[in-house]
């Protein structure tokens, strides 16, 4: 352990889930954290279980669709910890699954600002900082479900193959400043999966029958694990590419495991 002990790290979407995971294991290496989410009551036993593995961590609540407050979390980051190495973008809202021609503008419009635009919000305000120290690592959320074309996700599959071109052109402008931005599709067992399982137990299956490991990943110990990887020593020279956490899941024939929402 300590692989990240002296570097900055912030992350978004950090009260639960996969952000939870990375929150864990990235205090875990030592990193001194800058933790943001729109939830701060969720965020309280994250933040309890993190400060009990290191005390050099933060929390800000802040809403990433809105441009302001993301930018003071990363001001807030290069204040408290004297600047900036590490931003995993990993907050998004998710809106209902219904198909393309009954999905309303709302929905479009709440997809791209807390994914598309916060992502990028969050790069350029962290540019400048990792630029001051040297360089830094940029981690990205992507999903399979662009990949795949999910159905009935129009808006969330546009939204995170955008990020994946903004990713690819970031790592093409910055790399001069040896920055590197890259892109993580995950599959991780979280409070959204196990909804889903009980809601849906043969789509479920199904879908867990075709992840070649028969699982979904840990937040922790699989995400956090390999993305730690990536934004050490050994991902130094790993930029603009798309790295699938996700049990094989991405080599498997697509499987649509969601429905499109029917209303209250």
């Amino acid at each position: 352990m300590g692989r990240l002990r002296g570097r900055v790290a912030v992350i978004t979407g950090a009260s639960y889930g996969i952000g939870r995971g990375l929150a864990l294991r990235f205090a875990k290496e030592g990193a001194s954290l800058m933790l943001c989410s729109r939830t701060p009551h969720k965020a309280r036993e994250m933040l309890d279980a993190v400060r009990a593995i290191s005390p050099d961590a933060q929390y800000v609540a802040a809403d990433v669709g809105d441009r302001r407050q993301i930018e003071q979390v990363i001001a807030e980051a290069g204040r408290v910890f004297g600047g900036l190495d590490i931003l995993v973008n990993n907050a998004q809202t998710v809106m209902p699954w219904t198909p393309i021609e009954d999905k309303p503008d709302s929905d479009w419009d709440t997809t791209l600002q807390t994914g598309l635009s916060a992502t990028r919000w969050a790069m350029c305000a962290a540019m400048p900082l990792m630029r001051a120290r040297g360089g830094g690592r940029i981690v990205n959320f992507g999903s399979i479900f662009g990949v795949n074309g999910s159905r009935w996700a129009s808006d969330y599959a546009a939204c995170k193959e955008a990020i994946r071109g903004l990713t690819r052109a970031a790592a093409n402008e910055w790399g001069r400043y040896g920055i590197t931005v890259n892109v993580v599709l995950p599959a991780a067992e979280s409070a959204a999966s196990q909804a889903f399982r009980e809601q849906h137990p043969d789509e479920y299956r199904l879908m867990r029958g075709r992840v070649p490991l028969q699982r979904h990943g840990d937040p922790e110990r699989d995400i956090g694990g390999a993305i730690v990887g990536l934004v050490d020593e050994p991902g130094r020279f790993i930029t603009g590419e798309t790295i699938f956490l996700d049990g094989g899941m991405g080599i498997s024939r697509p499987v649509q495991g969601h429905q499109p929402h029917r209303g209250p």
